[in-house]
């Protein structure tokens, strides 16, 4: 059943009666982009539209629910069609004044749009994807989150252990829950330092303030990030942590120039990526058949991990790193397994790559890519998709590895909000 948390706050609760049926599809949902598709529509009937148009203030024609899937995430969004435009701006205004965040609500013309239970963040990219607000050619974020240095890590347990230091937050588990916490972290080494990402974008270097301060900063270096060293770091369950504030600026071409000429370190095998494996090698040749051109050959590779077709995305462990080896055998993993093969299959294939991690805005922490393209730049790529996402205004990248080292371990949801669009 489809939710209207208007409606709760106005005193209607939405019985199986409010709906009418199914109805047609609307005409916005009929050329959706990549990512996006419909799951079900409803029409609200005549009584309940009446009755919540006389508590609005408005006249309204009818009110439509129907739920999205925007790039994996469930989105329900409400069309309240008002009979002018006159009763639309009032409609709008009585809705805007409950709603704190302006993403929520939105008007066009007659049309009122509701994003009924659905985050800002979400909310604002279903606007930016069903063209209910112009998508902006660049985006300058500003994340918040704690993150821990570490020296050497458990790949398969840093959603663990971030799951459980949330858990012992919100008071969940208790003692039970701190045994567990010490046992995820025994395979841990910390470190005082941090290696963060800051290319030029635009002309314009990232910017980081810490909380403690760092007391050495060395960088940016050829891969364009950055070594921040701590001296004395806060402890939570005895893992040490820095508070860092980024603002981040990604813009929809994905691509950062560089003049890096140096590529032996961006083919090579490392333990992360088994690039000197005959039975790899000979997959990635079998993959890209004639492909001569480092696109051509990344498309291929990337048309092979189309999820579901040789690999299945999932698995019983969220945020895994299998391994290369094991992930192709097993044919299933997650965006780390995904990107791993990506740029191992890309390596024997001869075209240099490297791996980056960060937030998929409205969504989650993430794992991509990046290739270089002969005389353009480094442009980034997600495997997870197959290509079919392209990298842009939502993948907000902090870190970047041209090893498959990158032990990225968070004591706190990233905070991440829209500073400015252009």
């Amino acid at each position: 059943m489809i939710r209207f948390l208007f409606a709760i706050l106005l005193g209607f609760l939405c019985a199986p009666c409010a709906f009418s049926g199914d109805t047609k599809s609307d005409p916005c949902f009929k050329h959706m982009p990549v990512g996006c598709s419909l799951i079900a529509s409803k029409e609200v009937n005549r009584e309940r539209t009446a009755a919540i148009g006389k508590k609005l203030g408005g006249s309204i024609a009818t009110i439509t629910a129907h739920t999205l899937n925007i790039h994996g995430k469930r989105v329900e969004v409400i069309f309240i069609d008002a009979r002018t435009e006159g009763d639309g701006a009032r409609l709008y205004k009585s809705l805007a004044e409950l709603r704190r965040n302006p993403a929520f609500c939105l008007r066009k013309g007659k049309r009122v749009i509701e994003f009924p239970g659905t985050n800002a963040a979400l909310a604002t990219k279903a606007s930016y994807e069903l063209g209910f607000v112009k998508k902006p050619r660049r985006i300058l974020y500003r994340l918040e989150a704690e993150i821990v240095p570490v020296a050497k890590a458990d790949y398969m347990a840093l959603t663990k252990v971030l799951n459980l230091v949330l858990s012992a937050a919100n008071g969940v588990g208790d003692e039970k829950t701190l045994r567990e916490i010490e046992r995820a972290i025994e395979p841990f080494e910390f470190a005082k330092s941090l290696y963060l990402r800051e290319p030029i974008l635009d002309g314009n270097r990232q910017g980081f303030t810490f909380d403690p301060e760092p007391i050495a900063v060395d960088g940016p270096d050829e891969t364009g990030c950055t070594l921040f060293t701590f001296e004395e770091l806060p402890t939570r369950h005895e893992i040490p942590y820095v508070a860092v504030t980024a603002r981040i600026a990604v813009d929809d071409g994905g691509l950062t120039r560089t003049g890096r000429d140096d590529l032996e370190p961006l083919l090579a095998p490392t333990d992360f990526w088994p690039v000197d494996d005959p039975t790899i090698a000979a997959l990635a040749k079998t993959i890209i058949g004639r492909a001569t051109s480092t696109e051509s050959k990344v498309d291929a590779l990337l048309e092979w991990l189309t999820p579901n077709r040789n690999i299945k995305y999932g698995g019983p462990v969220v945020g895994s790193r299998w391994g290369v080896r094991k992930a192709l055998d097993q044919k299933y993993g997650r965006c780390w397994d995904f990107c791993d093969i990506f740029i191992t299959l890309c390596r024997a294939s001869g075209v240099p790559c490297r791996q980056i991690n960060g937030w998929l805005y409205g969504m989650s922490g993430h794992v991509w890519a990046e290739v270089l393209l002969p005389g353009k730049g480094w442009r980034q790529v997600d495997p997870s998709g197959g290509g079919l996402l392209d990298c842009g205004i939502y993948h907000i990248p902090y870190f970047t590895s041209e090893d498959g080292e990158m032990p990225v371990l968070l004591l706190s949801l990233p905070k991440v909000e829209i500073v400015e669009t252009d």
